[in-house]
């Protein structure tokens, strides 16, 4: 199975105030997290940065709810445009739909959508470095779990947010 990945790199702590997750160009760079990689099969994968799981796992232990599993080491793009989990090397793992992990997978794809549409300069880029970074903004929108309560949680900063093309389906839908 071919899939398609998202191209991420870290934005200076001056544009975010912390290192962030951000879009980046289209060339891979070789074995950096965050960064695009390529496996034999031709799968795109980026790896999971220790940042991102420890955001989605502390919703997850908010909620109940056992973190992110070990095993998902990275974030494939499928040719249809969803996601799943991999292993290190970009190789699809089966997912559980519920249960395990459940909380802690859909904060790690909200924070993986959010990372490819959001553009620096961006009024969206804007209203989530003023939530407190891609991780953070993600950690509301899956917690909150509606529009209608994010938006009494973000304030103004929601309507940025909330036009962004996909946070519907990739940070408060399921799976």
């Amino acid at each position: 199975m071919k899939v398609k990945a998202v191209v991420l790199t870290t934005v200076s702590a001056l544009l975010l105030g912390v290192s962030q997750p951000a879009v980046a160009s289209a060339a891979p760079s070789q074995n950096a997290v965050g960064s695009l990689l390529s496996n034999e099969q031709g799968n795109e994968y980026r790896l999971i940065t220790e940042e991102e799981r420890l955001a989605a796992n502390q919703l997850a232990q908010e909620n109940g709810e056992s973190g992110l599993p070990q095993s998902f080491e990275s974030v494939i793009f499928l040719d249809n445009g969803s996601m799943a989990p991999g292993d290190a090397e970009g190789n699809p793992l089966l997912l559980a739909r519920a249960g395990a992990g459940a909380t802690a997978w859909k904060v790690t794809k909200c924070i993986a959508h959010i990372t490819l549409v959001v553009l620096p300069g961006t009024a969206a880029f804007r209203a989530i470095r003023g939530l407190g970074g891609i991780a953070y903004t993600a950690r509301l929108l899956v917690g909150a779990g509606t529009k209608k309560e994010f938006r009494k949680i973000a304030g103004g900063a929601a309507a940025e947010i909330l036009g962004i093309s996909g946070i519907e389906e990739n940070c408060f839908r399921g799976w």
